[in-house]
């Protein structure tokens, strides 16, 4: 994870515009083009193989103070929100150039996107989330993945029965299935989360946090997940906070981190807790050995991190072409496992036998957090 500084580019250095106060930066799904800017946005081609940057032009894309900037996977469309309205635009699959084709916000009619603070983009395309500091509220788009445009499909507001849940939101993502929607919210309500209908799109309120019930200083600014959705973290406004929530038989709080430091200092390693990530095997692979050995065989098998509860019980042999084969002992600590097999004997008919080593998930193996093999089933 180490950094090294490759480039540097300047508002007005070296040819260079539309880097003034810039507030977002996004690359382009096959990583040939890279958008940065404010009230302009300077384009740069990008080589993948080096990663380096090639500035080429600056265009008039607003992105506003808080501004989000989303591209389809396909790399044809750009979304791009800005004070009261959500911009769409095509992109030259040569230059990477964008052009305007579609508006949706307020001077359009939709007064829920007052005050726009975040978008994040359905897996499949089909939708767009936007949460709006002004209107406190969480709209719903449908998307045309043809032509990219947007229109007003759901909307949310704090006034709905939602217990707080919009009341001033500032970020949005959704868990890495796209079943859940994290949204969090800078006065009341830390973090929010929504089921989603992958199908319509439509949400349901699911679980809220607020900053009375738990040990907060201010709201959530940002929120992210890790990509099982079992952690999420909220980067808390005017404050050296970092909340964490875990999953675990529902979504619980974990804890409260505490970020402050020395001007100047740089934090390499802070423990945000385990993960709730079950351990899996990543490894069986044989040891080879000399021919006085034939009768049993050496397998070494590797997990994903450290594990107890490893037993002759946990492991079971497929064969073909051979009879009397079975586990015959197990050694071996943390991550790595040393498993000895009895081959026994090439059946009548076979010029040789094959033996498989698989492991039994029967949730006995486990780490140091108590979560069994592949989780729990």
């Amino acid at each position: 994870g180490l950094l090294t500084f490759r480039q540097q580019f300047r508002n007005g250095a070296g040819g260079v515009a539309g880097l003034y106060k810039p507030t977002m930066i996004v690359a382009s799904p096959d990583g040939r083009f890279v958008y940065a800017g404010s009230t302009h946005t300077a384009i740069f081609s990008r080589d993948p193989a080096t990663g380096t940057l090639s500035y080429t032009t600056n265009v008039s894309v607003p992105h506003g103070a808080t501004g989000v900037t989303l591209i389809s996977d396909d790399g044809q469309f750009m979304h791009v929100s800005g004070g009261n309205v959500i911009t769409t635009y095509s992109l030259d699959p040569s230059t990477g150039i964008p052009t305007q084709v579609h508006q949706v916000g307020t001077s359009t009619g939709a007064e829920s996107l007052s005050g726009l603070t975040a978008i994040e983009m359905s897996h499949d395309e089909r939708f767009v989330f936007a949460v709006a500091d002004s209107a406190r509220s969480l709209t719903v788009l449908n998307r045309n993945t043809t032509t990219g445009e947007l229109t007003v499909a759901h909307v949310y507001e704090n006034s709905d029965g939602v217990h707080d849940a919009l009341n001033r939101p500032q970020a949005v993502r959704l868990s890495g299935d796209g079943r859940t929607l994290f949204v969090a919210g800078f006065y009341d309500t830390t973090l929010a989360l929504w089921d989603v209908d992958l199908a319509t799109g439509q949400l349901s309120i699911q679980e809220v946090f607020t900053r009375y019930e738990h040990p907060f200083v201010g709201g959530g600014i940002d929120v992210a997940a890790t990509s099982d959705g079992k952690i999420v973290f909220v980067p808390v406004g005017n404050s050296p906070f970092v909340g964490m929530y875990r999953a675990s038989d529902g979504v619980r709080l974990a804890d409260t981190y505490d970020l402050r430091g020395s001007p100047g200092r740089t934090y390499t390693s802070i423990n945000f807790g385990l993960s709730d990530i079950p351990p899996a095997v990543v490894g069986i692979q044989p040891v080879v050995r000399d021919r006085e050995s034939l009768p049993t065989a050496d397998l070494a098998v590797t997990f994903s991190e450290p594990v107890t509860g490893v037993e002759v019980s946990d492991f079971v042999v497929d064969v073909e072409g051979l009879s009397g084969a079975s586990v015959k002992s197990v050694s071996g600590l943390g991550t790595d496992y040393l498993v000895t097999v009895n081959t026994g004997t090439i059946d009548a008919g076979f010029d040789e036998g094959t033996l498989t080593l698989r492991v039994a998930d029967d949730d006995s193996i486990i780490d140091a957090s108590g979560d069994p093999l592949a989780g729990p089933g």
